[in-house]
């Protein structure tokens, strides 16, 4: 059985959002009926599918079922089994065969073609049709010219990007091979490239690079370096063949990263010789932005307007996650490292690919969605839109950041105790070893606990044996700490924390509005929806576009079948969550939703602003919860789910819901 055959029939299914007939499948992958139905009951193919299932249905045809997490890993093996095609068995000489077109400027007849690869006109037959399919994800093609040869086809800009990928494919296969990966990765990458170029390209493209990082006062990541350095040696190799790029992107003189690529370019042309274009040079510049960098220092870069937008962002991010990241100065140097290309990057619309980014939205949702809803006043002050790339990008320094404060301490603690210094130093260790979330910031006797205002502590923890003021927030416990104190305390953070979250859901309740609906599409959805929270007096006029201009942006798509639409905090007067259940998946974006929370949040409102997100966190995190809210048949239903636990607290009235249900409604019409 062909695997490549069930890779095709793989994808098609997953590109379907519904039952599709075997003749249909069978004409479209060039096979019989037959096969359609041997392959799907292969037990090969089975094991493709990552746990998913094939369903069946007589008159209707044949639908895949996966959840986003099978997708995804079904995903990422076809990526894989796509840079199999030039890492299989005969991978050195598809790579001869695609980096001998590469170099040619002339059609080359397939008899020199076979006898510099020592290999039969048949051979080589088959080794081009291998070499035409990977080109032609990249729009390139192998033309055949008749009495001449081949020749590569296709927009210069897209064969460059074709070399370049071959480049690190080969470079890939070849470390995979002789296991010689070490920490010093530019130089054996530089060794290999001199088996592509010429010794002499790749010398003087390395210096180059490595000059510019000199330039830039900054240096390379190291993937980043190698990329340089093998576009480089491309751009020099193709000028030199009399190849040209097009129509190139434009760049202010000013631009810093313009005014090394000139050195670059001139460097290039006293070296190599090689005229290089002023559409070259931009090139050039483009390739500088697109790179990563780490900074040697930043205090020449981060104005002072500069360091409150960031404090502003790194505040409503707080507020967002619940989590202090107003004090970590590491985050925000990070921040700062990033944004400064970044925002360079939007300004000239340029994109860099994030290969963590699905990653991301389904393993930090939470944080993934802050960012993406609490950029919106650096993007102001910038007149840019940040894309999902590089959200996803800001979303790791945020990770990273909350992982250096996972061990910090929040809940205040004193600890009341006349048992003297031992004790107490006992007890404050025992009690921050036991219990992460307390901090014991005052140890005191109870004579001196006495003179104090104790409302500045979340927990007192009395040892003294004597009573103390505030019961509510006060465990009493014995010298040594035993199995049932260690229980209190442990009862007391649940309790208070169950406590914090009734009491905040009686407040957002009424700002969270469940529907349940069978709009078709992504645009029809956000205007039904947003022009109810206009009508029922949340947003503004503009608001709508707003939603629809970031989608435009970058995707709000996301793992689980979920999208977060959001507009502009400077448009909502009054803050809301709209989750809308779908009776049928629609299309958002290259993935399949049934689930949106559009979300309509002004950032003013910071009483209540985390606990907004934190009540989505929780919804959107659960996967069992995400679940029964998919299956239920009312949207009262889902309302039920979410606030489960607040037994103490009204549901909104009939006569609320009725009226609700007829502003949405009449919304519809308009």
């Amino acid at each position: 059985m062909s695997q490549p055959r069930h890779m095709q029939l793989i994808r098609f299914l997953l590109e379907q959002n519904t039952f599709i007939s075997a003749k249909k499948i069978a004409d479209s992958l060039h096979v019989s009926t037959r096969t359609i139905y041997n392959d799907i009951n292969d037990q090969d193919f089975k094991m493709l599918l990552k746990g998913g299932t094939i369903e069946k249905r007589q008159h209707e045809g044949i639908k895949i079922n996966v959840t986003e997490l099978q997708k995804s890993k079904i995903y990422q093996t076809l990526e894989q089994n796509n840079e199999m095609a030039i890492n299989s068995q005969n991978m050195d000489e598809l790579n001869h065969l695609l980096f001998l077109l590469m170099a040619q400027t002339q059609p080359v007849s397939i008899d020199s073609v076979a006898a510099q690869l020592f290999r039969s006109r048949s051979t080589v037959g088959v080794l081009l049709e291998q070499a035409d399919k990977w080109l032609n994800t990249y729009h390139v093609t192998i033309n055949s010219i008749r009495n001449r040869g081949i020749l590569l086809s296709g927009d210069e800009r897209s064969i460059r990007l074709a070399y370049k990928d071959l480049c690190f494919y080969s470079w890939k296969c070849s470390v995979t091979t002789t296991g010689s990966a070490h920490t010093n990765d530019r130089e054996l990458f530089k060794e290999h490239l001199s088996r592509i170029f010429s010794v002499t390209i790749v010398s003087e493209a390395a210096a180059a690079v490595e000059m510019s990082e000199t330039s830039l006062n900054e240096r390379y990541t190291e993937l980043d370096f190698m990329r340089m350095i093998a576009l480089l040696c491309i751009l020099v190799q193709r000028v030199q063949l009399g190849k040209r790029i097009g129509c190139a992107h434009a760049f202010g003189k000013n631009l810093r990263e313009k005014l090394v690529a000139q050195l670059i370019k001139l460097h290039l042309e006293s070296t190599l010789h090689a005229l290089i274009s002023q559409e070259e040079l931009n090139e050039i510049t483009y390739y500088i932005l697109t790179t990563r960098r780490n900074c040697e220092s930043l205090t020449h870069k981060v104005s002072l307007h500069s360091k409150k937008l960031i404090d502003k962002f790194t505040k409503i991010l707080s507020m967002s996650l619940s989590v202090d990241l107003n004090t970590d100065q590491e985050l925000k140097l990070n921040l700062a490292n990033h944004l400064y290309p970044a925002i360079k990057r939007m300004h000239y619309g340029i994109k860099i690919d994030n290969p963590l980014l699905d990653q991301i939205k389904y393993e930090y949702t939470n944080i993934y969605i802050a960012v993406m809803t609490s950029i919106e006043e650096i993007e102001k002050n910038e007149a840019i839109a940040f894309d999902e790339n590089e959200l996803g990008y800001i979303c790791l320094h945020i990770v990273a950041a909350i992982n250096r404060s996972a061990n910090k301490r929040g809940i205040h603690t004193c600890l009341v105790c006349d048992g003297g210094l031992s004790i107490e130093s006992f007890l404050k260790s025992k009690v921050e070893h036991q219990f992460k979330e307390l901090s014991v910031d005052a140890c005191m006797t109870y004579d001196i606990f006495q003179t104090i205002r104790s409302e500045s502590f979340d927990l007192i923890l009395n040892a003294s044996g004597r009573p103390v003021p505030n019961p509510e927030k006060t465990v009493h416990i014995h010298s040594l700490l035993n199995e049932m104190d260690q229980a209190s305390i442990r009862s007391w953070i649940l309790q208070e924390e169950y406590q914090k979250i009734v009491r905040h859901d009686a407040s957002i309740r009424k700002h969270i509005l469940f529907f349940k609906d069978h709009v078709n599409n992504k645009q029809a959805l956000i205007k039904k929806y947003g022009k109810f929270l206009e009508i029922e007096g949340f947003v503004r006029r503009g608001f709508i576009q707003s939603v629809i201009d970031r989608e435009k942006r970058a995707s709000t798509a996301l793992a689980r079948g979920i999208a977060v639409p959001h507009g502009s905090k400077e448009l909502v007067k009054q803050s809301v969550i709209l989750a809308v259940l779908l009776d049928k998946p629609i299309l958002w974006d290259q993935q399949t939703i049934d689930l949106i929370f559009m979300i309509a949040i002004n950032a003013h409102d910071t009483e209540n602003y985390h606990y907004f997100f934190e009540k989505l966190f929780y919804i959107i995190s659960d996967r069992t919860l995400i679940e029964k809210m998919k299956h239920i048949s009312q949207a009262e239903e889902m309302e039920q789910l979410i606030f489960a636990d607040d037994q103490g607290h009204e549901l909104p009235s009939e006569h609320n819901k009725s009226s609700i249900k007829k502003k949405r409604d009449q919304s519809t019409s308009h």
